[in-house]
């Protein structure tokens, strides 16, 4: 009886996180870039590279971009990320988080680099 019980309940809890993942709202935020338009953003650019939209892979909403690479290609996103100075009163960090899947691991770095009026920063 406690068996049967505890497999109702754990199904119901299983269902309901089922259904509101599956109702769950894409987060729109102006620091938040997202894919989950027709379109890739104007600002997003890549060299010796390919870039197309895909629902393959995908961290939240329903797609995520796909850069295909060659050896030397880039990736460009001229967009002001809005990063604040660090106040020492304050736990806050601004921060760039990326997630990235790559089917086939690589044996060579990732490099990001971030520019201010044209420097590396």
């Amino acid at each position: 009886m406690k068996s049967t019980r505890f497999r109702y309940i754990s199904g119901l809890i299983v269902s309901a996180m089922l259904s509101s993942a599956a109702s769950a709202q894409i987060v729109s935020h102006e620091r938040l870039l997202s894919f989950e338009g027709n379109e890739i953003p104007p600002f997003i650019t890549a060299h010796s590279s390919h870039l197309s939209l895909t629902t393959d892979h995908f961290k939240d909403g329903v797609q995520s971009l796909r850069w295909q690479f060659a050896s030397e290609g880039s990736l460009s996103i001229k967009k002001d990320l809005h990063f604040e100075p660090k106040d020492s009163t304050d736990t806050y960090l601004s921060g760039f988080v990326v997630w990235i899947h790559n089917t086939i691991p690589i044996d060579r770095p990732l490099t990001f680099r971030f520019l201010k009026n044209g420097t590396v920063c």
